[in-house]
């Protein structure tokens, strides 16, 4: 269900341009009952003949049973466990093919509690670019961080490509 609260979504798009460099209007908000629902309607919008997602391994495994539910093939992309869990762009770009609608990061991460880097983000979303896929950023937990790297949100690039998850 979509939800259409106009003070509320200003007054989100308020609270999440704190973290960017920009800032967001109350239509760039949507509001969904619950994050679950958002991924259910996002994969569903993404579902067609032959699609496929790229999906973290290891991660978290909802969107794999959701995305199956959705007739959406999913590909697995590695985290380099040794680099703080970055993700390896090297075997995103070698899995995304001409089916390939979008690809799926989750910062800080579940299930590995890593956070992504300004730097990594950047060749995160210019990779998504030059392969022509979305990116759908699952930040629920952007204010559980731990250790010295700082959250960045995705929509930071927002220039470039991405779509952003939360959660309240």
């Amino acid at each position: 269900m979509l939800i259409t609260l106009p003070f509320l979504n200003r007054a989100i798009a308020e609270y999440l341009s704190r973290d960017l460099t920009y800032q967001l209007s109350a239509d760039d908000v949507y509001l969904i009952v619950g994050c679950s629902q958002a991924i259910e309607i996002i994969l569903s919008v993404l579902a067609r003949p032959g699609a496929n997602i790229l999906l973290p391994k290891p991660g978290y495994p909802f969107y794999d049973v959701r995305a199956a539910f959705s007739h959406l093939q999913v590909c697995h992309y590695e985290l380099l466990s040794d680099q703080s869990w970055e993700i390896d762009l090297g075997s995103v770009e070698a899995l995304a093919d001409e089916n390939t609608v979008a690809i799926f990061i989750f910062s800080p991460g579940n299930p590995c509690g890593n956070v992504f880097t300004y730097q990594h983000l950047k060749k995160v979303a210019e990779t998504a670019k030059k392969l022509g896929i979305l990116v759908i950023a699952d930040e629920v937990y952007h204010r559980i961080v731990f250790g010295s790297d700082p959250f960045v949100p995705m929509g930071e690039f927002g220039s470039i490509v991405p779509v952003t998850l939360g959660s309240i």
